[in-house]
Formats: structure tokens, sequence, C-alpha cells
């Protein structure tokens, strides 16, 4: 993992536990037009991904946006024209298998989570504590500490 992807997942880290625990993430879609109950400061109901897209120049400034398609309703994150997870490697440093762990909810063998999985039958249902907590995993594995503050 190159320094400026460390500093991209830091920068994601730190805005997860900045934010308000109030807020209405809705991990079945990356982000999505908000409806007035569910409005949400940037305008989406969204994961930790759509957040940072949203929110962080260091995720815009790497070239990671949101796209719709044929301008619906759910937006996609992209980087080159491709989904993120596929091409985590080379936005983020870190692999699709970190990538999914980290904002999707998905297991990695070698990470004994069982407090922090989804709730069962609700894929993706990780609170922002959560997600903050597996993004904090993946850093760890590139050999980082990370320390709360």
């Amino acid at each position: 993992m190159k320094i400026k992807h460390k500093n991209m997942m830091v920068d994601c880290l730190n805005m997860l536990y900045s934010l308000d625990k109030k807020h209405k993430w809705n991990y079945n879609y990356w982000a999505a037009r908000a409806t007035e109950k569910e409005s949400v400061d940037c305008g989406t109901s969204c994961c930790a991904v759509g957040w940072s897209i949203q929110m962080l120049a260091s995720w815009q400034e790497e070239g990671i946006h949101l796209s719709t398609q044929d301008d619906g309703p759910t937006y996609f994150p992209l980087y080159k024209g491709r989904m993120l997870y596929n091409e985590s490697e080379e936005a983020l440093g870190i692999s699709r298998d970190e990538f999914n762990y980290a904002f999707m909810g998905s297991t990695l063998p070698d990470i004994d989570d069982t407090a922090m999985s989804c709730l069962p039958g609700l894929p993706g249902s990780l609170t922002i504590i959560q997600v903050a907590k597996r993004v904090t995993k993946v850093l760890e594995r590139h050999g980082y500490e990370v320390y709360e503050v």
C-alpha cells in the first residue's frame, strides 16, 4: 500500500469517526438520492464509500466518483470508468477482498471479527463504527498502526 493510499484510508477512517451517528445509512446501495425522510448532509443515503467519495478531497482527487446508470436513482462508485471494487488495488491500495471486507460486510479468513459481521438476513448492515473498525483492520494488515482518538 502506497502512502497516498494509506492517507486516503485514514481520511475515510477519520470521517467515519467524525460523523454524527444519527445519520441514516443504507448499505443496500453505494449511494442513492435521498428522500425527505432519509436526507443527510451530502444529499445521499449511502455507505462509507459513498460518503468518502462525496466528502473527501483525497478520494475525489484520485479520480473516484459516483455515477448513475441511465440517470437512475442509484449511484455507483467508479474509478477510471470501472466499478471501484474491481479497481480497489490501484485506486485505494487494497485488494478486492479487503475492499469487500471493509465496505461490504464480507469476511477475510485471517481476521476473526464475528462481533463485526452483518446482521442476519441484511447484507451490508454494518454500523458506522463497525465499518471504521474494519477499515482499521485493513490498514493494520498493511503494517500501519491506527490509534483511536
